[in-house]
């Protein structure tokens, strides 16, 4: 029988995450004035673009999930399927 997990088991609290690690370069675009809004000579605003800034980098993320709230490491699904974890 599937019984998914709805909550912590440790606490309760109902969000979790998973952590990763990010390699890789960055690039971040600048303006010279330290301004990261501006106005072309039709008064359009207009940012400036770093819409391309993790493009150069890699994400490997973990399979374990932790509470957000108590950082205790949660139970594989299958283990909650297969009841090896009590």
């Amino acid at each position: 029988m599937t019984q998914a997990i709805k909550c912590c088991p440790h606490c309760g609290h109902d969000e979790f995450y998973k952590r990763g690690r990010i390699s890789g370069i960055v690039i971040i675009h600048e303006r010279f004035d330290g301004k990261l809004e501006y106005s072309d000579k039709f008064l359009n605003q207009h940012y400036v673009d770093n819409s391309s800034m993790y493009d150069l980098t890699k994400i490997k993320m973990q399979t374990a999930r932790f509470c957000s709230n108590c950082q205790k490491k949660l139970p594989k699904q299958s283990e909650v399927q297969h009841g090896t974890n009590k």
